[in-house]
């Protein structure tokens, strides 16, 4: 996230804990038929007023009990009100209006609310490793708990076989018997994580059925009677796993609900992960095998591995390796913000940008910063405890300040006047899109066509790249954010881009907003380059730095240099046209002479 951290960035961006008033609940109410289209006049404003602060509706088809309709329609309602507070998270998840009419069921919610900014939200990243360190045995059951039908410590390992083997044993269980009895597809999703250390890696096995209901398909799970979606402040957010499997996780110091697939490689240690769509929607074996699959990458979302951490910090190959994984443009050590301000800057002129315009698209630059201090702090506060054995300095990553990988992404949006969808291009294309933000009913309701690089389209899956994007206002003493990652993505226009809604998500700092009229009158308006005289104003930040400091030297610099150049140019072209105006008055002396002689 932003430079201004010291603190606070380290363990509280998507930290493990999901902040709620008093461990409130989403929508906790079972089906209730006196409440069936109750109110119907909202549902209807709702679904026809096209502004999403109002709220969201889905819709469930399919002849099934009330009550399976209504968990269905809630598991859409919690993906799509997580995207609606992608900037920070979910603090109430606002009234729950339902109606089922017949075969079809519309579900929304209403009056929702997300938390203000990520100093709102309370949480220790090392907490949760070293409850698991201190007793693994209670830590899984908790675990198990929330759904899962077998849980197994896996230590430093990354060898989930023993999930797998529990997998094959449910096979011939009741439930999977049951399953086929309905007519329904057993699958058992193994899920691979880890407790927020190397050494508290583990395996969960979670048995599902499901079945081609109509045009859809439903999914029962072997936990069937709780239809609550529960956030606790205390632990780990939304507590049951069927909930967790169907809600998008960005999995930047969360938990991965991925499911493993245990026959896309002979080793273990290289399973792939399906995309959930693909593996929840798979009713044969032939669909299944078919599912799209993610090749494992250690690399990927895995900085607890101090391994990984000291690969991706080497800076030789530090851009390259950023790019590989995770689809960014520009990737860079540093922490004031200088380098990807001076990036953008430059990718305005770049050939991409050019294309972009030509093909009477909007440029884009999404700019942010990712701490990796917090897995190297937290390995030195286990190891102080004696629950680990090793602990190493990492090069490059000794404090808050050092740590910081500055990232852009560049990418462009383009009106389909046939459509009326927005299509993104991404200059580089993305080889995993999981783990990040999500966009439900990109088409539908955003009006934003699914990117080309991306093989699952529903729903539009960003990637970790394009998670947070910072606006770069030079004028700001702390890094501001669109709130709206949608609303950022779907923009093809100057006049709706300076219309963006911003704001500092970490403190909600009050700041001076640019006039939009403003913003519109600049040629490039991804970056607001700050008059001299203002920014030598503005405060330090925590850090001891100035946002942007060495950067706006740089482009100080470059403009006077520019300023010069264009003088120079322009005495040039003075002397070179008095030298010809004189070349020409000499030439009609000499022509006058001769006429005379």
């Amino acid at each position: 996230m932003g430079w201004k951290d010291s603190t606070l960035l380290l363990l509280l961006i998507y930290t493990d804990c999901v902040y709620s008033k008093g461990g409130s609940e989403y929508w906790s109410e079972d089906y209730d038929t006196s409440k069936n289209c109750k109110d119907e006049q909202t549902i209807l404003k709702i679904m026809t007023s096209g502004n999403s602060s109002l709220g969201h509706c889905e819709d469930e088809v399919g002849d099934l009990s009330d009550v399976q309709v209504f968990q269905s329609c809630k598991f859409k309602l919690a993906k799509a009100v997580a995207t609606a507070c992608s900037s920070t998270t979910v603090k109430d998840g606002g009234k729950l209006l339902y109606c089922k009419n017949n075969k079809l069921t519309t579900c929304c919610y209403h009056q929702h609310k997300c938390v203000e900014n990520w100093n709102a939200i309370k949480g220790d990243y090392t907490k949760t490793a070293e409850a698991f360190l201190r007793d693994k045995k209670a830590w899984l059951e908790n675990e198990k708990s929330k759904g899962y039908e077998t849980c197994q410590a896996l230590d430093s390992s990354y060898d989930a076989s023993v999930c797998q083997k529990d997998c094959t044993s449910q096979e011939t269980s009741d439930f999977a018997k049951q399953c086929s009895a309905q007519g329904g597809f057993f699958k058992c999703c193994i899920r691979r994580d880890k407790a927020n250390c190397h050494e508290c890696r583990y395996c969960c096995t979670l048995l599902m059925c499901t079945r081609k209901i109509g045009s859809g398909f439903h999914t029962d799970f072997t936990s069937l009677n709780g239809t609550k979606l529960v956030v606790d402040s205390q632990s780990e957010g939304i507590q049951q796993a069927k909930e967790l499997f169907f809600t998008s996780s960005s999995m930047w110091k969360l938990p991965d609900y991925r499911c493993l697939n245990p026959e896309s490689d002979p080793d273990p240690l290289k399973w792939g992960h399906y995309d959930p769509f693909s593996f929840s929607e798979a009713i044969t074996k032939e669909e299944l095998s078919k599912a799209v699959t993610f090749p494992y990458d250690k690399r990927f979302m895995n900085f607890e591995d101090p391994e990984v951490v000291k690969e991706m910090l080497d800076t030789k190959e530090l851009e390259k390796k950023w790019k590989e994984v995770y689809g960014f443009d520009f990737a860079h050590l540093g922490f004031d913000g200088s380098e990807r301000l001076l990036d953008c800057v430059k990718a305005e002129s770049s050939e991409f940008a050019k294309k972009c315009k030509k093909n009477k698209g909007f440029f884009k630059c999404c700019s942010n910063a990712w701490n990796l201090y917090a897995f190297v702090e937290s390995r030195k506060i286990l190891k102080d405890l004696n629950l680990i054995t090793s602990f190493e300095e990492i090069k490059g990553c000794t404090s808050a300040v050092d740590c910081f990988i500055e990232t852009n992404v560049h990418f462009c949006s383009i009106l389909d006047q046939y459509t009326g969808l927005v299509e993104l291009e991404f200059e580089t294309p993305i080889e995993n899109p999981l783990g990040g933000t999500s966009i439900v009913n990109a088409e539908r309701q955003h009006r934003i066509k699914a990117n080309g690089t991306d093989l699952v389209k529903k729903p539009l899956r960003l990637g970790h790249r394009a998670s947070f994007c910072a606006i770069l206002d030079t004028c700001t003493v702390n890094d501001i954010y669109f709130t709206n990652i949608s609303a950022f993505m779907q923009v093809y226009d100057k006049e709706a881009f300076c219309n963006l809604d911003v704001k500092d998500i970490i403190y909600s700092d009050n700041f001076k907003a640019e006039d939009p009229q403003q913003c519109q009158q600049r040629k490039y308006p991804n970056v607001r380059i700050c008059p001299k005289e203002e920014f030598l104003k503005k405060p330090k930040g925590e850090l001891g730095v100035v946002l942007f400091g060495k950067g706006m030297e740089k482009l100080w610099k470059g403009s006077k240099k520019s300023k010069d150049k264009k003088k120079k140019s322009k005495k040039k072209k003075k002397k070179k046209g008095k030298k010809k105006k004189n070349k020409k008055k000499k030439k009609k002396r000499k022509k006058k002479k001769k006429k005379k002689d």
